[in-house]
Parts: structure tokens; C-alpha cells; sequence
């Protein structure tokens, strides 16, 4: 888990946060499978780096969409709901994981674990193409001083364009600082943004 974090946490500066969540997901099917049908310590020890390096993969992941999308005021119940929501999937879990073993046994419990982990994964990506990064764009007005904030924000969260102005200049108290953002966006989250370094 501590090993696979910190790496993540560099990526999910980088990519796309619903396809490293995938990729988590993904994990944890390998070790439910592994679990399910390689014996002895060899599978035991494979499930078992494989469960952690899942919980590495998505666990402060999930911390971090949590906090890209609620509202910064809302923050700590948005947190609280989280915890809540997942504390009661788990005890759920958990129930139907013990009368899976008690009837059919140790396999059969970790194939519905995997079979739960893909039908979530293809939900996953399902919701994602719903929502195409490509065509998805960001327009911020400055009236908090929040705009370049939010529109990295946004970037990170899977949108592909930024509308702002040179400077922030526009209506009201202004537009999104393109100044800002587009240095931001390559050289601290290593995006292409089709401007070189001459301009």
C-alpha cells in the first residue's frame, strides 16, 4: 500500500483520475483471481501484494476526487458521506463475502469478488465515455480568484479545453489567466498544450 501511493499520487498529477481508478480496479481483480486459483503460499503471497497494491492504486485517489469535486466549504461532510457510503458497502460486503464462504468456500468467495470488481470496472468505463474529456471544456470567471484553480481542476478531472484570456482580462472581474494556466499545465502537470517554449 505505502510502496504503491506515493508513485500513484505522481501520476494522478499527470493523468486522467478515472482511468488510473480503472487500472485499480483492474488490480484488484488480479488479486481476487490469484487468491481464487493459485494454491498455497505462492497465491496467498501474490493475492496479497497485489490487494495492497491495489488499495495504493485507489485509495487516496478516491480521497483526491472527493476534493477536486465538492466544493471546498463542503469539503469535510463530502468526506464524511464518503467514509459513511463505503463503511456500509464494506459491512454489506463482508456479509455477503462470510455466507459465500460458509456455502461454497474460500473460490467461490474470491471469484464474486472478482466478478463484483469487473461489473464495477465496466461501470466505470462506461460512465466515463459517457462524459468525453475531449469535447469537455472549462470557461471560469474570476469573481473569487479562483479561476486558474478551477480550470486546472478541471483539466485534471478529464476535461480538454480552457477558455480564459491573456492576463485574465474580460467581463466582470475577469476571465481565467491563460498565463497562468498554460505554464501550470506543462510544466507542473506535463501536458501538451500545442504552445512550445518560443511561443
Amino acid at each position: 500500500d505505502a510502496l504503491s501511493s506515493y508513485p500513484v499520487g505522481v501520476l494522478a498529477d499527470r493523468f486522467d483520475h478515472g482511468s488510473l481508478l480503472a487500472l485499480g480496479v483492474l488490480v484488484l481483480v488480479l488479486s481476487d483471481l490469484a487468491l481464487a486459483f493459485i494454491g498455497g503460499l505462492a497465491g496467498l503471497a501474490l493475492g496479497v501484494a497485489l490487494w495492497g497494491l491495489h488499495m495504493g492504486m485507489t485509495q487516496g485517489l478516491l480521497a483526491a476526487m472527493v476534493a477536486d469535486a465538492a466544493p471546498t466549504d463542503l469539503r469535510g461532510p463530502a468526506y464524511g458521506m464518503f467514509n459513511l457510503v463505503s463503511g456500509l458497502a464494506l459491512l454489506a460486503a463482508s456479509v455477503v463475502a462470510g455466507g459465500l464462504w460458509d456455502a461454497f468456500g474460500s473460490r467461490a468467495t474470491f471469484l464474486a469478488g472478482a466478478g463484483f470488481a469487473i461489473v464495477s470496472l465496466l461501470a466505470l468505463v462506461r460512465v466515463t465515455r459517457g462524459v468525453p474529456g475531449d469535447r469537455l471544456g472549462i470557461h471560469c470567471h474570476d469573481d473569487t480568484g479562483n479561476a486558474v484553480a478551477n480550470s486546472l481542476a478541471a483539466v485534471r478531472a478529464g476535461a480538454r479545453q480552457v477558455q480564459g484570456t491573456l492576463n485574465g482580462l474580460g467581463e466582470r472581474c475577469g476571465n481565467a489567466n491563460l498565463v497562468s494556466i498554460v505554464p501550470s499545465l506543462m510544466l507542473k502537470m506535463g501536458f501538451a498544450t500545442g504552445i512550445d517554449e518560443a511561443g
